[in-house]
């Protein structure tokens, strides 16, 4: 059997994902410039895809992701 998905590790994760998608996808530069952001925030490593970052940031905690959602605006 497959192993089973790993829980939700708070409320903002989801939300912040939501924004990067909506921000970065179709966006001129594919999102670099949002990994970017992450990356000099300490959330990805610089040169992460825009993939590889919204599935890094989905694993990352409410306190970590505090400042950046705030930075987007949800919360």
């Amino acid at each position: 059997p497959a192993p089973a998905a790993p829980p939700p590790v708070g409320v903002l994760a989801g939300k912040v994902v939501a924004e990067l998608k909506r921000r970065g996808e179709g966006a001129a530069d594919n999102g670099a410039a949002l990994v970017a952001w992450l990356a000099s925030a300490g959330l990805v490593v610089p040169g992460a895809t825009f993939q590889e970052a919204i599935d890094c940031v989905s694993f990352l905690d409410d306190a970590k992701l505090g400042p950046v959602a705030a930075g987007l605006g949800v919360g």
